[in-house]
Parts: structure tokens; sequence; C-alpha cells
């Protein structure tokens, strides 16, 4: 994809502003002014938007018969904000005014990758899905990481000639294929941090699961810090798979509540712990809360849902049942009653879900579109093709 500042044939334009009834709304226009002459914005001083100073604001008129009122300002040689009526009505008129005149109407992230490339397009996505103020951090530290990293791919290009490439290569064949290959063994680094890279802006799954009357309802209230699930003295009160998203050490966590697993002929329970098996299966980690006030139950009957689970010795503030007897209890201990262990189980938790950190250095693929990027470059880079190599780059 071409840059508009790079020379795209087509203008485009993306509404900043949320949808919906607002006071002002603003629209970005990226083009070439002469590709801009026909849309119908007379300042009024005079003039159109082509003949609007750079960094300059001009009040005036859109629309050649019932005009709208707006403030357009100039931000760049190639680059407008449209600023008007927050009302729908208003910026669905000048949107397409504009797609009339030629612009093509995209999305805010996609008007970022046109106009200043995918890696500011990922990070600018990156940064507005930022779930807490510690990923947000991490998003900002990689801007100069990217830019580092791109300079030093462009430079390996020669500055983008991929005629000294193509040269270099048939001199020297070998040497350039194992330099092409150490490029590829780069990006194969970047990717290998692309699930760590997602939970920045995506929450883990955390499932708590185990028999009914756990205690379930009330550890996932108590790591949320408010009273998201129905809390019961009773089998069976928890039937479907009930959600609430938290924060844990800087990284975002999305706690289920699920229906305690036990074997049973009630058609509805069975459903709840059809879901609950299910959710189990998808999630990242499991949570399996033991009761030690009744009889332990043997995780070898749900081993298929429960392998690798994070153990809970829940209810730490009661006795132990006698049936455990002298058993070693290999989980955490946490009363959500009382609040013990709870910060314990909660960097139990984030430690089996991130157990390895990159440097700061070490470029991530913050987004899908970053990793789709990525992955294009190490396919030019793979079949030698220097020319799509650098047109790849020249997206960046």
């Amino acid at each position: 994809m071409s840059r508009t500042s790079a020379g795209s044939k087509h203008p485009v334009a993306a509404v900043l502003t949320p949808r919906g009834r607002g006071a002002i709304a603003t629209i970005a226009v990226a083009g070439e002014p002469e590709r801009l002459a026909e849309i119908p914005f007379r300042a009024v001083r005079g003039g159109g938007l082509e003949d609007l100073p750079v960094d300059r604001v001009a009040f005036g008129r859109w629309g050649h018969d019932v005009g709208e009122d707006v403030v357009v300002c100039r931000t760049g040689t190639q680059r407008f904000e449209i600023h008007c009526h927050g009302g729908p009505a208003a910026v669905e008129r000048i949107v397409q005014d504009l797609r009339r005149c030629g612009v093509e109407a995209v999305e805010p992230f996609g008007f970022v990758r046109v106009t200043e490339g995918v890696v500011a397009a990922a990070l600018a996505k990156a940064q507005a899905g930022a779930r807490s103020l510690w990923t947000a951090t991490m998003v900002v530290r990689q801007r100069d990481v990217w830019r580092s990293t791109v300079d030093r791919w462009r430079e390996r290009l020669q500055d983008g000639s991929t005629q000294g490439a193509t040269r270099a290569r048939r001199r020297n064949p070998v040497a350039t294929d194992e330099k092409w290959e150490q490029w590829r063994a780069e990006i194969a680094g970047i990717l290998h941090w692309s699930e760590w890279a997602r939970h920045l802006t995506e929450p883990f799954e955390v499932v708590v699961t185990g028999p009914p009357n756990a205690g379930k309802s009330s550890l996932v209230n108590r790591l949320l810090g408010y009273q998201r699930a129905i809390v019961y003295d009773r089998p069976g009160t928890t039937r479907d798979v009930v959600t609430g998203e938290t924060v844990l050490h800087g990284w975002p966590v999305r706690f289920s509540d699920t229906a305690g697993v036990r074997p049973t002929d009630d058609v509805l329970e069975r459903e709840g712990i059809r879901r609950a098996l299910a959710a189990a299966r998808r999630a990242d980690l499991v949570l399996w809360l033991d009761d030690r006030t009744q009889p332990p139950v043997r995780l070898a009957d749900w081993k298929d849902v429960v392998a690798g689970a994070l153990v809970v010795d829940h209810k730490a503030d009661q006795p132990r049942h006698p049936a455990w007897g002298h058993e070693e209890v290999a989980g955490v201990a946490v009363s959500s009653r009382t609040g013990e262990g709870i910060d314990a189980l909660a960097r139990r938790v984030v430690d089996r879900l991130v157990p390895a950190h990159p440097s700061a250095e070490q470029p991530l693929p913050l987004t899908r579109e970053l990793t789709a990027w990525l992955r294009e470059l190490d396919d030019a880079l793979q079949r030698h093709r220097a020319e799509q190599v650098a047109a790849v780059l020249r997206e960046a």
C-alpha cells in the first residue's frame, strides 16, 4: 500500500471522532492539493482547500447550495482537518461530498496506515486498545524500537536500491543468502512474541472451575474487586458462564465464573457444566478450586479439562475436612472471605500467564496487521525477491 505522502493516486479521508451525535466532528483528509480542488469548501476570505497555507485555520462554508459552517486547518502539505457540526447528518454529507470528489473514505487506523505506514498504524491501534497504564507505556516505548528497526532494515537494502541487492547476490549468492536468512531469523524472533504482544490489548482468559459450592463466585468477585457473580450457598447456583475483567500486575485478565462440575441428571445443570468445560478448554489458564471443608475431588476425574490447571486451596480460613487426611495439598491457600492469599494467587496467575518477558529493545508485533506485514516481508525474503522486499518496506 502506497502512502499519500509518497504520491498515492487516491486521496483518503477518515472521521476521527466517535460515531453518534456530538458538538463537533473532525474529518481528516490527505492528498495532493491539486487533487482536492473540486472539494466544495470556500473560505470566508476566499479560496478553496488547496489555497490554505500550512498551519493556518480558515472559517468557511461547505457545499454549493445550503452550506454548512466548517473550520478547516491545513496541518501539512498534504494533510487537512475539517471541523464541522457533530450531528450524523452533517458528517455524512461531508463524507459523501468527499467521495464524489474522488476521496476514499477509510477507518481512522486505515487512514494512519495510508498516510504514515503500517508500523505507525499498529502503534496507534495498540495504544488506543491498551487496557492499563503499564500496557500503554509498553506500546509507547515501542515507537523508538520500531523506528530504529525499520531504519536498520532499510539500510540493508542500501537505501532501497534493489539493483544493488541483486548485483550483490550475483557476485556472492551464498553470502547474500546468509544475510537474508539472518534477517528472516530476526523476523521469526519478533513473531515469537506475538501472543505476548496480543495481550497488551486483549485480556487473558482465565476460567474458574471446580466442584459445586467450592466458592468459585466468591473468588471471582474478590479477584475482580466487585460483585459480578451471584453468591449463594447452594450447589447449581451458577449455570451460565459469568465474566468480569480486571488488571493484575498491569496485565488485562478476564475471569469466567462457571457452573460447578459434578455428575448430575438435572438437564439445566448439565448444560451449565457443558458450558463450563467448553470455556475451560478455550482458556489461557484454568483455576481449579479445592474446597477444603469438603472431601477432596480427584482431578483425574476431570483430567482433560484441568490438565495444567492452577490449583486453589479455597476457604483457607476454615478447618480442613478429615477426609483430606495427611496428604499434601499443592494448591495456593486462599480465603475469599478474609482476603488471605489473594495477592499471592494474583501473582501466581500472572506468572503462569506470562512466564517470560522480552528485552526492552525487542520489537513486538503489536497488531494482527503488523504481524501480517512481517509475514509478507518474510515471504519476500524467502523468495529472494529484492524488489518485493523493498516494496514491503516502503509500507512501513
